[in-house]
């Protein structure tokens, strides 16, 4: 999880000068404390908020600045550093947040990493998706991806049913073999490693 999140934020600062890690609960104040960024300075918000703006404006105008910000948030009226979050980034530490930022997409596509979230679970699989994905992708291209990872193919429908065509003559063949174990012959697209259930 650790390796997910430095490589986010280093993808954050490669857009943004400040990047904001909001942590309502508190869950990753450790791995703040020992994430290093070269070049980057930490820093924590606890209640000083104006003090804070009044460094990263005009005490250090250029320096790359990692803000934690442990707790909820305040309500806008009362968030002294709104108008920087909104211009800079915030980054969420979360597991649809960190995929997001490792396959390129926007966060429109949050529920579609949460509905297959088995498919995501496979380093492998994420990686195969990453070379695959194009920014005009829309949440049914990508869906079509997976499935042409987990069949092996490219992402061409034909080439995809072609794949699942032959995996099927081929436990059908199976299935009348006398040894055959009970449960063998899941496809890529069954109930195996690379099982992939569209909702």
């Amino acid at each position: 999880m650790r390796d997910r999140i430095q490589a986010g934020l280093e993808r954050s600062f490669r857009k943004h000068r400040i990047v904001f890690w909001h942590d309502p609960e508190t869950r990753f104040r450790e791995d703040f404390e020992e994430i290093t960024i070269p070049g980057v300075t930490k820093a924590e918000v606890q209640n000083d908020e104006f003090v804070l703006k009044h460094r990263l404006i005009r005490e250090e105008p250029r320096q790359p600045f990692l803000v934690y910000r442990p707790g909820p948030l305040p309500a806008d009226a009362r968030n002294w550093l709104l108008d920087l979050e909104v211009a800079h980034g915030v980054f969420q530490a979360d597991r649809a947040a960190l995929l997001l930022m490792e396959l390129g997409l926007p966060p429109r596509f949050s529920d579609l990493i949460e509905a297959h979230a088995r498919f995501f679970e496979a380093k492998a699989r994420v990686a195969r998706l990453k070379e695959m994905i194009e920014e005009t992708d829309t949440a049914a291209d990508i869906r079509l991806k997976m499935i042409a990872v987990c069949a092996g193919t490219p992402a061409r429908l034909d080439e995809i049913l072609e794949a699942l065509l032959s995996e099927l003559s081929r436990d059908e063949g199976e299935a009348d073999r006398p040894d055959r174990p009970v449960g063998a012959g899941a496809g890529p697209l069954g109930h195996g490693a690379d099982g992939l259930r569209l909702h």
